[in-house]
């Protein structure tokens, strides 16, 4: 025989995984949308001021340079 105390918090732990994989799922399709949001910022913008191929391999040496000078780590995100 089980015991019903142990079952309980069994059935307790699953649920909670569940919960828990549930909201990891919701939490990588927002870190997705989030993402796809920026991505259309940055393409309207690049769009609204007409750049080329160039401007952009320039604007970004600019702002890696820009970050350099400041300190900054090329890598890090800006987040708001």
């Amino acid at each position: 025989m089980t015991n019903p105390k142990i079952d309980k918090v069994n059935d307790a732990i699953n649920k909670t995984k569940a919960l828990i994989e549930e909201s990891q799922k919701k939490l990588r399709e927002l870190e997705q949308q989030k993402i796809d949001l920026e991505n259309q910022e940055i393409i309207s913008l690049y769009r609204r001021e007409n750049l080329g191929e160039n401007d952009f391999s320039t604007l970004a040496a600019l702002l890696r340079s820009q970050r350099k000078k400041e300190g900054k780590d090329t890598n890090e995100s800006d987040e708001t």
